[in-house]
């Protein structure tokens, strides 16, 4: 009966969630755990987590292509570094930042995770829609000359995540009788497109077998500079595990929601889009500290945090252990244990990262007409991989060619990344809230968290419009006596 339930859970998840790069991997995983121990299992399953979080970092900081949804918002800095001669610090800011946000979730989630569950259980459809329409928005304001630009690419995003089968009812929208387009645009061949292959058509048109980067400079970082951004950490801890909480959301989200806080509020402003280390700490802390928050609902509730908890949730039951409210009690030792496992891997992922950095930027002294065709040929095989079908090959170059055009007309690509993400969720959810509410509406003005999040989005319109800042100027200049 309990095997039915959790399946019922990872299904609930896809609707939730649509398929990222770590679940094929994550699955992999899980049916190779099968003859361990449980023990061994959580271990083998929490640090493969851990890992694929940060690993994606090093590809989008290298050559602009995220290794995971969750690192896209670290290649908008990253990869500037790395074109300014920065790579190896950028890799060593990551590195550190994923081991600080690892432990500081799963601290939190040894130590809070009853009371931030109870509170992420409070989320109907009507916050998890305007949570999306947040993340989107948050997205468009801070990608790009203006949110005008912005919107468009997350408005584009959607529609491209909405073709295919509708996860509510069941039917086909926008696939015009093809059956490849049945299941929609699958998410790794797109991404792999959208900032792999764009990246190479964008590089080949303004340089001809020039190096990537002149120089990889230094990989160590200072104490002081931490302590610099140490604000911005704390921030990106705490949005991290709070978003990782909410079932369904996930890192990719968390990292996109801490970097643009950390934006509003740094004092170096001017120098995100420039490459700052900021933005790099920002985005890699926070994606790693909800590696904690999503085993929060996951153990305390049974509901899988993201879709790669939904995987770690039903290799847990292959083994006889029950996330829930019942796991307290029956497994105690192994709440214990989690918690240690996410520690030890930070401790070695901030080994073996820093001892990488010296390595992986190497490839940067590769010449381009070199380096480029072997990534073509490893994003044409990456995207045939998926799924075993040549339609998402030509997916990757539909992608490739979109996001050049994209990047040729200044229309950001990250807003279009989170309007794929966000936009199965704002669809399914707002649909669900309106079936429970009979076509009203109301629920969306009366519930105090949705109250609250129109309010964190309309500040976060006019914020990035200037109306916001039009208004303080106002009232100070009203409050000045004379």
């Amino acid at each position: 009966m309990f095997r039915r339930q959790a399946h019922r859970l990872k299904i609930g998840a896809r609707d939730r969630a649509r398929p990222r790069f770590g679940r094929a991997s994550s699955r992999v995983i899980g049916a190779a755990t099968f003859g361990m121990p449980p023990l061994d299992a959580l271990i083998v399953l929490t640090c493969v987590f851990v890992g694929g979080i940060y690993g994606g970092s090093q590809s989008a900081i290298l050559i602009n292509v995220p290794g995971s949804p969750a690192a896209a918002a670290t290649a908008l800095e990253g990869h500037m570094m790395c074109k300014t001669g920065r790579a190896g610090q950028a890799i060593g800011f990551a590195t550190i930042a994923s081991g600080i946000g690892t432990i500081f979730g799963a601290l939190v989630l040894f130590a809070v995770a009853p009371m931030i569950a109870e509170f992420a259980l409070k989320f109907s459809a009507w916050e998890y829609f305007l949570l999306a329409i947040l993340g989107m928005a948050i997205s468009a304001a801070l990608c790009g000359r203006s949110m005008a630009l912005g919107m468009i690419g997350a408005f584009l995003g959607v529609m491209i995540a909405l073709l295919g089968m509708d996860s509510v009812w069941g039917y086909q929208r926008f696939t015009y009788g093809y059956t490849d387009l049945a299941a929609g645009f699958s998410f790794i061949p797109a991404m792999i497109g959208l900032f792999g292959l764009a990246e190479v058509l964008h590089a080949l048109s303004i340089r001809a077998g020039q190096p990537l980067a002149d120089k990889i400079g230094r990989v160590s970082t200072r104490v002081g500079d931490y302590w610099r951004y140490r604000m911005a950490i704390l921030r990106a801890n705490v949005i991290g595990v709070i978003i990782g909480a909410l079932p369904g959301v996930g890192a990719d989200i968390a990292a996109w929601v801490s970097y643009g806080s950390n934006k509003q509020l740094s004092k170096e402003k001017d120098q995100y889009g420039k490459g700052t280390p900021e933005g790099v700490v920002s985005a890699e802390t926070a994606n790693n500290a909800a590696v904690g928050g999503t085993y929060i609902p996951m153990l305390t509730l049974g509901i899988p945090g993201d879709a790669v908890t939904a995987v770690i949730l039903g290799g847990m039951v292959l083994h006889g252990l029950r996330p829930g409210p019942m796991f307290f009690l029956e497994s105690p030792q192994y709440f214990t244990i989690i918690p240690t496992i996410m520690v030890v891997s930070a401790v070695f992922l901030v080994i073996f990262g820093l001892l990488m950095a010296r390595v992986t930027p190497r490839i940067l002294g590769v010449p381009a007409w070199v380096l480029f065709p072997i990534v073509v040929l490893l994003a044409i095989v990456g995207s045939f991989a998926v799924n075993n079908r040549i339609f998402d090959v030509w997916v990757m170059f539909a992608f490739g060619i979109l996001g050049w055009g994209m990047r040729a007309l200044a229309i950001p690509t990250p807003p279009l990344v989170l309007g794929m993400i966000l936009g199965p969720m704002a669809d399914a959810e707002f649909r669900r809230a309106l079936s429970a509410s009979h076509g009203s509406l109301e629920p969306l003005f009366t519930r105090p968290l949705s109250v609250m999040l129109i309010v964190v989005l309309i500040l976060t319109i006019m914020a990035s419009t200037g109306v916001l800042r039009a208004l303080i100027e106002r009232f100070s200049r009203k409050a000045k006596p004379g």
